[in-house]
């Protein structure tokens, strides 16, 4: 697998609400509160997207999530705009 190319995966749809949150920078605490969920569900979220994502790291899955939003819409050195 190409390290330049994103990895797809399957996401329910609290996972890509997760997703979404993680690459707005909250953290785990934050999330749980805007969700209404406690962080540490939001931790076994992380932890499933991590899976999926083959990502070691919250910093790595998170440019991976990046990388899949900004696929088709992101010029190279440009920064991601979640909004």
């Amino acid at each position: 697998m190409s390290a330049n190319r994103p990895v797809k995966a399957e996401l329910t749809a609290r996972e890509r609400e997760v997703a979404a949150h993680l690459m707005e920078g909250l953290t785990s605490k934050q999330i749980g509160k805007v969700l209404g969920i406690s962080h540490r569900t939001v931790e076994i979220y992380r932890a499933r997207l991590m899976h999926k994502y083959k990502s070691s790291t919250t910093a790595d899955l998170v440019h991976k999530l990046m990388g899949l939003t900004c696929a088709s819409s992101c010029l190279p050195g440009t920064r991601f705009n979640a909004h």
